[in-house]
């Protein structure tokens, strides 16, 4: 009996029989069909075998594929049998369905991965990889399905499974195209392949008459697949065994051409047998004819310098006793056949047995290095030159690599220079030393053009952060094959802290000739004050002297304290003007600070300046010039007032005197903002000043410094509690004068009554008013104008005192002398000079000739009268009546 089974493709339809009844042509018939099953299952497995071992040699993943996607289809061909499938065990119609749909399902999927591989889909036909993605995953899911639903399984499979060859040949097509290699056999065999899916459901749509066409043609149309796949990859395998063998004679090809050409000889020595290759270079760079057997290697070994032949044998025996050692590269001496001495380099590789790491070959190159050793050697004694120059050279000198901007080498004075020392500025980068990105860029584009950049002023940046004013000067190079740039470096810090002295001395130097100029203006302007101020005293003193009237007086004696007031504060700015050599004389501290203070009075009022002072009393008197004290003491004072300009905080100035340790210690101290730590060293330093912008020039202080240096003194800036700055003086006290300044009231002095005096004066109210105040004494006064008619009196009448001023029209004084010590040479030493101007150069040429009595302007009554005691009391002394 046979089972009969209708609508499941593969399985054959019939019903239940007797035996018996069968047919002879029944039973020839299917001994036929089993025939022809068996012949195309074998033609199956053939292929399939074929296939396998093919596989084995050629290691193709593509292959794997091919042989599963053959596998399948004798698997449905198989199912196709029913006397094989009851051999095997499938005797249910179920079980023999399952079977069919399984092996076409993955017939499907193995034909969609060996063509992706087969033909490279993502190099050659990329717009193809999803498709076959796709058709993959709905086959992946299809046959999970089979198991619940063999019905849909057998509507939808046939047409799947025609689809998923279709996309396979069209991938054949467009690789086809393409040109890639068995493209179009992999098209012919799928075109079979795609005709045995369809037979079955030809027949069952009634194309084909009956079963067994059906069957058959399946057997044929997948065996032919069968026959184009194993053309396909015996042609595959015989295209590649070609292309290795291609490649091999190339190889060799390549390796004959490069052993004729380089200049390295190869060798080879086999350690089991014996035998040793040596190529004709070797033997060209020995320069012996060496036979291929191990004496050659013994000859070979003799030639190699005693001194080096210990490195080689060490080096040779590490492959024995290393396992690990796989390559050796030495560089050793020989004596060549000629007798020339060469350098050789020789790398040799150790071919191993596996397991036992035992070496069964060295296989190595050698070249001839002598003109290399020979360059090092030239290299190395050029470097030590242009180290030892470059070291000793003054100028620092650094080489830097222009393609990665690293430091290449460093002068021992480039090290010093960035403050980077014992090789450290090696690690650096030449921008990390260059503030300025367009100096970079400058320098970078003026090397890369080839130009020399000659004294370029840069600021640089030490290794602290310290910025330098420096010039540079470099040049492109090439330094150990590598392209730099070579650059001197010139520290311009000390001539710019020079420039910038400079700058500020003729700053200072602009303003003494400004100062200088001011002085003459001053000289006029004193001059023009002097005589009126004289007639202010003068007549304030008559006034006070002629009246009995208290309220007279007292205006009188207020006017004459005003006007005195003014000739004091003239005086002093005449005497810080006037440039006259140091006088050495006693000084009263006390007053000369009083006399800055007046002059600094309308500064202290303006600016809201409180000035505190506390003297001490009795203060012995100093040896000195008093001009320049009180020029010290007005600088002080008026530093400390410019101190404070816009400060917030309480304005306040204090002066101190005292004795300390012997010396005269004067203090001036302000409440201002103080000096910051930072320049407090530097305030006496010349030139240096904290009003840049505001007219210092840096002056005051060192002046300052060096007047009381001058003067044996010490002057010292001091920390001031509260904030503020303190600057001390110490003035020494003479021995001998350790007694305090008296203090008393000025005498009067009396003259011998009726005196010839000849006052000679172009201001005629000054004169008129010394001749009122000296008449009533009892004097005869003469008075003249200018100094041609004073001549003429003296010619005529007897004088006992001249007293004369200096600027006159027509014959001044210094005019009137000379004819004086012509003409009338007794009046010589009668004469007193009275003048407002000591500033003017004709004036003071005059008197630093001619040591004559002078009184200045505005002048007192006694004054005068003292003047004239002395030229009285000296002509006495010298028996002149």
């Amino acid at each position: 009996m046979a089972f009969v089974c209708m609508g499941v493709p593969g399985v054959h339809a019939f019903d239940f029989v007797d035996s018996n009844s069968a047919t002879l042509s029944g039973d020839i018939g299917a001994k036929t069909a089993s025939l022809v099953f068996g012949l195309f299952l074998g033609v199956m497995l053939t292929a399939s075998a074929y296939l396998f071992f093919i596989w084995v040699v050629m290691r193709d993943r593509g292959q794997v594929f091919l042989l599963c996607l053959l596998l399948c289809l004798c698997l449905y061909i198989a199912s196709t049998n029913d006397l094989l499938m009851l051999q095997l065990g499938f005797q249910t119609p179920n079980m023999r369905a399952l079977l069919t749909s399984y092996s076409l399902i993955l017939s499907c999927l193995f034909s969609l991965s060996f063509t992706y591989y087969f033909l490279e889909v993502d190099v050659h036909a990329p717009q193809f990889r999803t498709p076959l993605v796709v058709f993959g995953l709905a086959l992946s899911i299809l046959l999970a399905y089979s198991l619940f639903d063999q019905s849909l399984v057998h509507f939808i499979l046939p047409m799947l499974s025609a689809l998923t060859v279709m996309v396979v040949m069209s991938t054949g097509v467009a690789c086809l195209h393409a040109g890639v290699s068995g493209s179009f056999t992999h098209i012919i065999a799928f075109t079979f392949f795609l005709a045995g899916t369809l037979a079955d459901p030809l027949h069952e749509l009634g194309l084909i008459s009956n079963a067994s066409s059906s069957y058959n043609f399946t057997y044929v149309s997948f065996s032919m697949a069968a026959l184009m796949f194993a053309i396909v990859i015996a042609s595959q395998f015989a295209a590649r065994q070609e292309e290795k063998e291609r490649a091999l004679a190339t190889s060799n090809e390549r390796f004959t051409l490069a052993t004729r050409g380089a200049n390295e000889g190869l060798f080879d020595w086999d350690m089991q047998s014996g035998e040793v290759f040596f190529s004709d270079q070797f033997r060209k760079i020995i320069g012996l004819r060496l036979e291929n057997n191990v004496r050659s290697l013994k000859l070979w070994m003799r030639m190699v310098l005693p001194a080096d032949r210990r490195i080689v044998r060490e080096a040779l025996r590490r492959f024995r006793h290393s396992p690990d050692a796989n390559t050796i590269n030495i560089e050793y001496r020989v004596i060549s056949a000629n007798r020339e001495r060469r350098w050789l380099h020789s790398k040799v590789v150790a071919v191993r047995r596996p397991g036992t790491r035992r070496v069964m070959r060295l296989v190595g190159s050698t070249s001839d290095i002598t003109a290399r050793k020979q360059s090092e050697v030239a290299l190395r004694a050029s470097e030590a030159r242009f180290r030892s120059i470059t070291e000793a050279h003054p100028v620092p000198v650094m080489i830097i690599s222009l393609r990665s901007n690293a430091v290449l080498y460093a002068s021992p004075g480039a090290e010093q220079l960035f403050d980077l020392h014992n090789g450290a500025i090696l690690n650096y980068y030449f921008d990390q030393f260059i503030v300025s990105t367009d100096t970079r860029e400058q320098l970078w584009r003026a090397m890369m053009s080839g130009q020399a950049v000659n004294m370029m002023e840069v600021r640089l940046e030490r290794s602290t952060g310290m910025p330098i004013d420096a010039a540079l000067s470099a040049r492109r190079i090439n330094y150990q094959s590598e392209d730099a740039m070579v650059i001197g470096f010139y520290d311009l810090t000390e001539r710019k802290r020079a420039e910038a002295q400079i700058s500020r001395q003729q700053e200072a130097l602009q303003q003494s000739e400004k100062m200088a100029a001011l002085g003459g203006l001053l000289a006029g302007v004193a001059h023009e004050l002097n005589n009126p101020l004289s007639v202010i005293v003068g007549q304030a003193t008559l006034l006070s002297e002629d009246t009995q009237e208290p309220k007279i007086t007292s205006r009188a004696e207020k006017i004459f304290k005003a006007a005195d007031r003014c000739t004091r504060i003239v005086k002093s700015f005449l005497a810080l003007a006037r440039r006259k050599p140091p006088e050495h004389k006693a000084i009263d501290v006390n007053g000369i600070i009083n006399s800055g203070l007046e002059l600094l009075g309308y500064q202290m009022k303006t600016g809201n300046i409180q000035t505190t002072m506390t003297l001490a009393e009795h203060l012995p008197a100093i040896i000195g010039d008093s001009d320049q004290l009180t020029q010290v003491i007005t600088n002080l004072v008026l530093n400390a007032a410019q101190a404070m300009e816009g400060w917030s905080g309480r304005r306040e100035i204090k002066i101190s005197t005292c004795i300390e340790n012997g010396m005269v210690v004067i203090r001036v101290s302000d409440t201002g903002p103080g000096i910051p730590p930072d320049i407090r060293s530097r305030v006496f330093e010349p030139f240096f000043t904290t009003k840049s912008g505001k007219g210092g020039t840096g002056v005051g202080l060192s002046l300052c410094l060096n007047i009381v240096s001058a003067h044996g003194g010490q002057m010292q800036l001091e920390d001031t509690p509260g904030g503020g700055a303190t600057f001390v003086m110490q003035l020494p006290i003479p021995a001998g004068h350790a007694t305090a300044v008296a203090a008393g009231a000025e005498q009067d002095v009396v003259l011998p009554h009726g005196l010839r005096l000849l006052l000679v004066d172009d201001e005629i109210e000054i004169a008129q008013t010394l001749a009122d105040l000296l008449e009533p004494e009892g004097h005869h006064v003469d008075i003249a104008v200018n100094g041609s008619i004073a001549l003429d009196k003296l010619r005529k009448d007897t004088y006992d005192v001249i007293i004369s001023d200096l600027r006159m029209p027509v014959l001044d004084g210094p005019g009137m002398y000379e004819v004086l010590r012509q003409e009338l040479p007794r009046y010589v030493n009668r004469i007193i000079y009275v003048t407002g101007d000591t500033l003017s150069t004709h004036v003071q040429s005059f008197l630093a000739q001619y040591p004559v009595p002078l009184v200045e302007k505005p002048y007192r009554l006694n004054d005068v009268r003292q003047m004239i005691a002395q030229i009285l009391q000296k002509n006495a002394e010298e028996g002149q009546a």
